[in-house]
């Protein structure tokens, strides 16, 4: 699952990048008539041998283009796009006070995969960064899951669905499984389209969290900043 996820994740930097190139390409509206409809991404996906969509929305103009509409409607796990509303209740309740000052410690094992999947049994599969003492600062850009586990165990079942219904996240079902687990497997289902929403507000910090969370969270999430 890590490696779909990851090829997924590539592929859609890809075509992030490239949409400068793609002027030329015909836009069709989508169904939804919110969307403009971008076929000619469907070849980024085809060449990294995935079934995927993508929305990129211009705040300032307020439109926004997709491709393959029906999975932008379509609900999965949100797995490690949930750290962002993690880290937000992670500070917005003071469980972290500071995404550079807060240390979390680190087991002094590597986290591995444990069970039946595509990985071999036992291999690690994060990034070496995450095996050390780090700050959220660190545990963000590396999606390092025991940090948020531990987060999430701080947080409780109750708080979450609060606060995932407060924000309208997805479906707000974190039942069946673990409370270290539930975006990673389980029912919770969110939609891109749900996640834009959530991301624009996030970016107009219209979020029921406090000032600070929302522009540290803004801050580590940010990857480079230009002209």
């Amino acid at each position: 699952m890590s490696k779909r996820i990851s090829r997924c994740m590539a592929s859609a930097a890809i075509v992030a990048s490239s949409l400068s190139l793609l002027g030329s390409v015909a836009l069709a509206q989508s169904s939804a008539g919110q969307y403009q409809e971008m076929p000619g991404f469907k070849r980024f996906f085809d060449n990294a041998g995935v079934e995927g969509t993508i929305i990129v929305h211009d705040l300032r103009k307020g439109t926004s283009v997709v491709y393959n509409p029906a999975r932008a409607d379509t609900g999965f796990l949100p797995a490690s796009t949930f750290k962002i509303p993690n880290s937000l209740i992670a500070l917005d309740l003071d469980i972290v006070k500071d995404v550079d000052g807060d240390i979390f410690k680190w087991s002094g094992k590597p986290f591995t995969w444990d069970r039946e999947a595509v990985l071999v049994e036992g291999k690690p599969i994060l990034p070496e960064a995450c095996n050390a003492d780090i700050t959220l600062r660190t545990a963000f850009p590396n999606s390092c899951v025991p940090v948020y586990q531990d987060i999430a165990r701080k947080v409780g079942a109750e708080r979450y669905k609060g606060i995932l219904s407060s924000i309208n996240y997805g479906n707000v079902d974190i039942s069946s499984v673990a409370i270290d687990r539930f975006w990673l497997e389980g029912k919770l289902r969110i939609s891109a389209r749900h996640q834009i929403e959530f991301l624009k507000k996030l970016y107009r910090e219209d979020l029921p969290f406090s000032k600070h969370a929302m522009r540290q969270v803004k801050d580590i999430m940010t990857a480079e900043k230009t002209a």
